[in-house]
């Protein structure tokens, strides 16, 4: 991924009026050029880590010493700057920023520096605001202004890190996560901080939306993923009790499925009881979202809106706390309803389910086969028919 360097050069070598007035120059051509496939046309582009002299232009104080430069002097001048992420990053367009799994994003932000947690903060935001309102996938959010500022020190922490000249290959050694700066959503039967857990919008937890209790602590796999570096930004939504193959209660209404518009059926079930998330997901609000599994909660969704999950070994992704009953990760007791991944591509899944868990001695990601390794001779599948009638199965499916 390409970024404008050109004018960071500038930075490091120029006097300061002639730095003022080439950089007003070179931006104002930028803002009057069109962006196209992910390039500004008009401004010359060169690789960050392949130009030659970056080392030394980081040692004199490279992103973060000139974004203060550039805010600074450029903010109230005839070039307006809205954004420092603007400045400094050719901008991606979101779509494309948003269609991008976790894995890919991680590497643009902390690798490529490609990317900043401010763009994809601000993207997310955004497209929440376009789409969420119509699909009703996240029910609760923190204040827009509190999560910008988290994404933008982020950035900062970074560019602390390349500047005192950290290889950028080495900056998850710095106890940075590989989430780093990634916005995710809490399925609200699990307990985030700050947040509240209405389990579903279940009265025994909740009177009303306007009678809400803020958790006081996170549960363990929730913490196990803001140490990895994620931005918690809200709750998504679940059946009451977290119990259902669907996403809807009285208190925060229907999640409807996506696929459902295109059908124009909008009756289509969205799945459960982690629907919220997984339509998040599938409508790129979110590249990686949480859900809890007693008997389908994260695969039916998962099927239903197109993206991926797994149901982890019961155990293996820490319960929730008991500190009081609304840190219940179900009504049922775990292990029979155990938290796990839910992502667009197999390896988020995988590498997610890491961040969860976080022992690599119980599960370590890079260590699971690829369909490029050879599969052992023989391997033992379980499956469920129509438990003694209990479950009703389609004719022809259980004989197949």
């Amino acid at each position: 991924m390409k970024i404008v360097l050109a004018f960071l050069v500038v930075l490091a070598v120029l006097p300061e009026k002639k730095f003022v007035e080439t950089s007003r120059r070179w931006i104002q051509t930028w803002q009057n050029n069109k962006l196209e496939n992910g390039s500004c046309t008009g401004i010359p582009l060169v690789n960050a880590f392949e130009f030659p002299d970056f080392a030394s232009l980081r040692k004199k104080g490279g992103f973060s010493r000139s974004r203060r430069m550039v805010s600074k002097r450029l903010a109230n001048g005839p070039v307006s700057a809205s954004s420092l992420s603007d400045l400094l990053f050719c901008s991606i367009d979101d779509d494309e920023i948003l269609s991008m799994d976790a894995i890919s994003l991680s590497k643009a932000i902390q690798i490529e520096r490609s990317l900043s947690c401010e763009q994809l903060m601000k993207a997310t935001l955004d497209r929440i605001d376009k789409i969420n309102p119509t699909l009703n996938a996240i029910i609760l959010m923190r204040d827009k202004r509190i999560l910008m500022n988290e994404a933008r020190s982020c950035d900062r922490v970074l560019d602390e890190i390349l500047d005192s000249n950290v290889s950028t290959e080495n900056v998850q050694k710095q106890n940075i996560g590989w989430l780093y700066g990634i916005p995710v959503a809490i399925k609200d039967v699990s307990n985030a901080k700050n947040l509240p857990t209405t389990m579903g919008g279940s009265p025994l937890y909740c009177k009303s939306p306007e009678n809400l209790t803020l958790a006081t602590f996170s549960d363990p796999y929730v913490e196990n993923m803001i140490e990895d570096g994620a931005i918690v930004i809200g709750k998504t939504n679940a059946p009451e009790g977290g119990l259902g193959s669907n996403t809807f209660n009285d208190m925060w209404g229907k999640t409807l499925n996506p696929y459902a518009f295109e059908a124009d059926q909008t009756s289509i079930s969205a799945g459960g009881s982690s629907g919220g998330a997984a339509v998040a997901i599938a409508t790129k609000m979110l590249a990686l979202a949480d859900g809890t599994d007693n008997m389908g909660s994260l695969r039916n969704p998962a099927g239903w809106n197109n993206i991926y999950s797994l149901r982890p070994t019961a155990g293996l992704v820490p319960a929730a706390q008991r500190k009081n009953r609304s840190a219940l990760a179900s009504i049922l007791p775990h292990p029979a309803s155990t938290p796990g991944p839910m992502a667009r591509t197999p390896r988020d899944c995988a590498r997610f389910l890491q961040s969860l868990v976080r022992d690599t001695k119980k599960f370590n990601a890079e260590s699971l086969w690829t369909t490029q390794e050879t599969l052992p001779e023989t391997i033992r599948i379980g499956w469920l028919g129509d438990w003694n009638g209990r479950v009703p199965i389609e004719d022809g499916i259980l004989s197949t």
